[in-house]
């Protein structure tokens, strides 16, 4: 429910741009380059804490994962499965969207801050 209403979420923003001709594709890109990023923020926080070791040392494991998070996205959402999420989130009221938009945008947000966070944490001097 919560990733159906970040696709809503960025589906819509894809159609106010140049991007629209595409949106089919941009949005799962979009979002599994959001989650990609999450799960490598995660690991490196993992490892500087010393709880488990950092998953991706080499920059080509990277980017196999991230294009692999990307390919499973635009699996999941296909054609049936976005036109449900669509139909399902398209008639939200005024208050529903002003309130989904915030928490999409805290959640970018925090995503992008989180990198810095995690370049400048020192384990044991928080």
């Amino acid at each position: 429910m919560i990733f159906d209403y970040l696709y809503f979420k960025i589906n819509q923003a894809v159609l106010r741009s140049s991007l629209k001709d595409v949106s089919t594709y941009i949005v799962p890109v979009y979002m599994g380059g959001i989650f990609a990023l999450n799960i490598l923020v995660l690991s490196a926080f993992l490892a500087k804490i010393n709880v488990a070791p950092f998953l991706f040392h080499s920059t080509i494991v990277s980017v196999i994962f991230v294009i692999a998070m990307m390919i499973c996205l635009i699996a999941i959402y296909n054609k049936s499965k976005r036109n449900l999420v669509l139909q399902r989130f398209n008639n939200e009221s005024k208050t529903h969207r002003e309130r989904g938009n915030t928490i999409v945008i805290l959640y970018v947000i925090l995503s992008f801050l989180s990198i810095f966070f995690i370049a400048f944490f020192k384990a044991g001097k928080l």
